[in-house]
């Protein structure tokens, strides 16, 4: 675990910034001597044990000095000073960076659960549903029981993390024709918000027809669908980068979506008849 220089890791503020000295190249600024990331966890949603984070794009500042003011400005800060950003001699700079950017990575998920651990503390006392759905978000990569309902062969079956996704990509990916699966998609859906918040899988659910109430099963919602299972999947592997490109492409396709969607409503609605027109 890591060291906070501002704040403490038993009652983080959701506002963590993190910087490095550097010795030698600066990729970002030649002459700057810090490296700092700014990493935000959103509790607006902790109700639902579900915990947005942002991680901002690192910057560099030319003097210590100018770190120094910027916490100073926002006394909210939690602070940790990260190793030195020095790339040795032997390394490649492009690896050494991608190094530093995955640790980045581990940190940041281990404030996720510094978060959470916080906002389950502070509910003990006061709500206990809240407490209930923390606890079961604290237990996510536990092996969790699946009733027999969503695996006929046996009567409960021990699944993980990436089980659950696996039986996703099942449902929807491989079986191509959706419409006899949305049964047990939906009892996946319904565990999975529940139990692993950090997939978005409502929009996926709303994205391939979940929630209509039509039998749209078309095929571009499944196009939809596979690039959220792929996006999940880059989350699991704590691919960040590649998720974030996934989303972008995600968004388009749900873009086009709704304009065929309301092209199509406007051809079923026909103007008024002559005799009602101005």
């Amino acid at each position: 675990m890591f060291d906070f220089l501002i704040g403490s890791p038993s009652s983080p503020t959701g506002n963590l910034l993190t910087y490095s000295r550097v010795e030698g190249l600066n990729p970002i600024l030649p002459d700057g001597e810090i490296i700092a990331c700014n990493i935000v966890v959103s509790f607006s949603s902790a109700q639902d044990a579900h915990f947005p984070v942002v991680v901002f794009p690192p910057v560099s500042m030319r003097k210590k000095e100018n770190l120094d003011f910027l916490i100073k400005m926002n006394s909210g800060y939690d602070v940790i000073q990260l190793e030195d950003f020095q790339c040795p001699p032997s390394r490649d700079p492009d690896d050494y960076i991608q190094e530093r950017l995955t640790k980045l990575n581990h940190l940041v998920l281990q404030y996720v659960e510094l978060c959470c651990d916080y906002i389950y503390s502070k509910s003990k006392a006061t709500d206990s549903q809240l407490c209930t759905t923390l606890l079961e978000r604290q237990e996510r990569s536990q092996n969790i029981s699946f009733h027999s309902s969503l695996h006929p062969s046996s009567s409960s079956v021990e699944q993980t993390e990436s089980a659950y996704l696996d039986r996703l990509e099942r449902y929807l990916v491989e079986a191509g024709d959706t419409s006899g699966n949305f049964s047990g998609v939906k009892k996946i859906i319904q565990f999975m918000k529940k139990n692993y918040p950090c997939y978005d899988v409502h929009n996926f659910a709303k994205a391939i027809g979940l929630d209509s109430k039509t039998e749209d099963r078309s095929s571009i919602r499944v196009k939809i669908g596979s690039l959220y299972l792929k996006k999940f999947r880059a989350i699991y592997n704590e691919h960040y980068e590649e998720a974030a490109d996934l989303q972008t492409r995600i968004r388009d396709m749900e873009n086009i979506m709704k304009k065929n969607l309301s092209q199509n409503i406007t051809r079923e609605r026909p103007f008024p008849d002559s005799n009602h027109e101005m």
